[in-house]
């Protein structure tokens, strides 16, 4: 049907095109919280507000944190889960966790402290000067201020040595967790909300790679970790908790915060990763940065436009394979590796497995003989289990 020749169309059509998209899925959103919270607080079955950390940054002699000030959880929601129902519901309360906006609390690192106030999404974006601090990770202090009951808590800040040395950033969908997103939106939806994170298949080898990389060749040097991914901040704990049963190297995640806002309706994976990288690679100009991710999500794309954007600051960028899927895509990436390495000097490499990540990490003296052979040893112990 030709809906144009309807009666009264065209002025539909009109009054349609004029709607602001962004501003009303922003209003809505809006409406939507506050009404969980009115309605929770007229029952009187809001629980106390709490403020969950995510590991912070450092950059310019100020430490950076993101925080959240949320309802909190109820209890034992944070524990192991048992049988599909459980995680399913566990799962699903990361997905609606109850943000609770306008709060105020103090942070402080040392003598250095300041308040700051969470937006309606509950975010905290926490940025205090504290000038010269040694490598490593420092603590956070979050305490209320007068007029919020919310209770002490703290966060952790990671600080590069400003020497420099290499540095890694890491994706985490398909790169070092199999999530199957470049197959099809129902397959990471299954994963993420019917198993548990005992449960979540490690990409083979990967973690004995990154345990090489953190390692390096030569007197020893801190090698900080950043992970970067287009995924939530409500699925902040799992992730990490992916991360340390799997002995990932410790380090920062960039999350992002699926909700609408006052500048857009969905988030940009691409250009948030952008971001992202942008900032550790301005914070850091002492570091050559190792990044690794796979041929999907445009991660080839953002790591080029990075090699070219640095000059001379990509030690390596390192894109694996996905699945038989995507077999264009990989002969498209596999092509533009090779040519970029051979006429433009840029190192990237595509790689079919973790063990092939390590033969070009070796080759570029970023991994000793026995790291090689630690992720050859890591994909064989996986095959046989």
């Amino acid at each position: 049907m030709d809906r144009s020749r309807l009666p009264g169309w065209s002025s539909v059509s009109r009054r349609i095109e004029g709607i602001d998209v962004v501003r009303v899925a922003d209003g809505v959103d809006r409406a939507v919280k506050a009404g969980r919270v009115e309605m929770k607080r007229r029952r009187e079955s809001l629980r106390p507000t709490v403020v969950v950390t995510y590991r912070g940054w450092y950059a310019d002699g100020v430490a950076h944190m993101v925080a959240r000030t949320i309802e909190k959880p109820v209890p034992g929601a944070g524990e192991a889960t048992v049988g599909t129902g459980q995680v399913l519901k566990a799962n699903l309360r990361r997905f609606l966790v109850l943000s609770i906006g306008e709060v105020t609390v103090r942070a402080s690192m040392g003598e250095v402290s300041g308040e700051f106030t969470s937006d309606r999404s509950g975010y905290l974006h926490i940025a205090l000067p504290v000038g010269e601090l040694s490598p490593g990770w420092h603590v956070v202090d979050i305490d209320p201020v007068p007029g919020w009951d919310v209770p002490h808590t703290t966060g952790r800040v990671l600080v590069p040595d400003p020497a420099g040395g290499i540095a890694v950033v890491s994706d985490i969908d398909d790169t070092i967790l199999k999530t199957g997103l470049t197959q099809n939106w129902s397959v990471p939806l299954v994963r993420s909300t019917l198993r548990d994170v005992a449960d979540r298949k490690p990409v083979p080898g990967m973690a004995a790679f990154y345990a090489a990389l953190a390692r390096g060749v030569g007197p020893r040097r801190p090698v900080p970790f950043f992970y970067v991914s287009t995924g939530s901040w409500n699925f902040y704990d799992y992730l990490v908790a992916f991360l340390n049963l799997h002995r990932y190297p410790r380090g920062p995640l960039f999350l992002t915060d699926w909700g609408p806002n006052a500048e857009r309706v969905m988030r940009d994976g691409r250009e948030h990763k952008r971001t992202v990288l942008r900032g550790l690679l301005t914070a850091n100009p002492n570091h050559e940065f190792v990044l690794v991710g796979d041929i999907g999500q445009g991660d080839p794309e953002t790591y080029e436009l990075m090699a070219r954007e640095f000059p001379g600051r990509i030690r390596a960028i390192i894109l694996l394979y996905v699945g038989s899927h995507l077999t264009d895509r990989t002969t498209e990436v596999a092509a533009r590796a090779s040519r970029l390495r051979e006429e433009e000097d840029i190192p990237m490499y595509y790689v079919q497995d973790a063990a092939e990540a390590a033969t070009a990490a070796w080759q570029l003296g970023l991994i000793d003989d026995a790291g090689t052979a630690e992720v050859a040893a890591a994909i064989e112990g996986r095959r046989s289990d």
